[in-house]
């Protein structure tokens, strides 16, 4: 990574900061919460390897960065209850509910 161009720099850290915001609000489908606490720890050495030069979207990456980690960890600590698990299923159910909706029964 730091050998990337400013412009592929920038691009590189755009994508860091779209993926950590997806992870927290959508995490992809089989990724328990431990998977998604090291891809938070990746993205931080990818961050660190890039190089600086443009303050805004780094504090940005940052800011996501630390949100972000705040939510999976209260979320690892929270995953082994009842609430968490009915959430799940609310989640699931709703997908299959909108599924069903748009291209009918199987």
């Amino acid at each position: 990574a730091p050998s990337l161009s400013p412009g592929a720099t920038l691009i590189k850290l755009g994508d860091r900061i779209s993926n950590l915001r997806s992870v927290v609000n959508e995490p992809p489908k089989g990724w328990p919460v431990d998977r998604q606490l090291d891809y938070f720890e990746w993205s931080m050495k990818v961050f660190n390897a890039l190089k600086k030069i443009n303050p805004a979207l780094e504090a940005l990456f940052l800011e996501e960065h630390g949100e972000g980690l705040e939510v999976l960890r209260r979320r690892k600590a929270s995953e082994h209850t009842l609430g968490y698990r009915m959430a799940g299923l609310r989640r699931f159910l709703k997908a299959k509910l909108m599924r069903l909706t748009r291209y009918g029964p199987p």
